[in-house]
């Protein structure tokens, strides 16, 4: 059974591609700031209990980043996604909130990529998922574009309503099967 990690699991698109990779038999590690605020994920779990394992932590301090290539072979992915972000600003977004922003699209995607030796088996894959409908202002959007395009990683790119119904959430994700899924690209 193959492992993959989502980083931004506990809501939106994260949470569908979670709920996608589960059906498909793949075991997923959903690291989370706040394991008891996550109702959708925790309920997912319950469903999934030996193929779902949610892991309290940070990106600012998470094992996962900090401890490097410490970390014991069963913690490595063969497939990392980052998700976070995809939500963006909202019109009645207050100032405060956008270094918040501003470390989803640069400073955690920067850190996760100097760290996936450490992250993933020999062989695996990292995936940058990005909103196209995300309504970025500008200079955001070309910036995070350059930034991640600099990674030379699979920059994958949905439409993705964050107003949606979180219940039709849940198969949203299978027109992108081949992109989630690394089995099927052959790796």
């Amino acid at each position: 059974m193959t492992t993959h990690m989502i980083l931004g699991a506990s809501r939106g698109f994260g949470l569908a591609l979670c709920h996608h990779l589960l059906k498909d038999g793949i075991k997923v590690i959903a690291p989370t700031r706040k394991p008891v605020g996550v109702r959708r994920l925790i309920e997912l779990s319950q469903d999934f209990k030996d193929q779902l394992f949610i892991v309290e932590g940070d990106l600012n301090d998470h094992p996962f980043l900090t401890e490097g290539a410490n970390h014991p072979p069963q913690l490595l992915v063969d497939a990392l996604y980052y998700c976070l972000g995809m939500y963006g600003p909202t019109p009645n977004m207050p100032a405060s909130a956008y270094p918040s922003l501003c470390q989803k699209l640069f400073y955690f995607p920067f850190r996760v990529h100097q760290e996936k030796a450490s992250l993933l088996k020999e062989g695996g894959q990292l995936f940058f998922v990005k909103n196209r409908s995300l309504p970025l202002p500008l200079p955001l959007a070309k910036a995070r574009d350059a930034l991640w395009q600099s990674f030379e990683e699979p920059v994958i790119s949905v439409d993705f309503d964050p107003h949606s119904e979180e219940t039709e959430l849940f198969d949203y994700c299978s027109p992108y099967q081949s992109f989630f899924n690394p089995e099927s690209q052959g790796r």
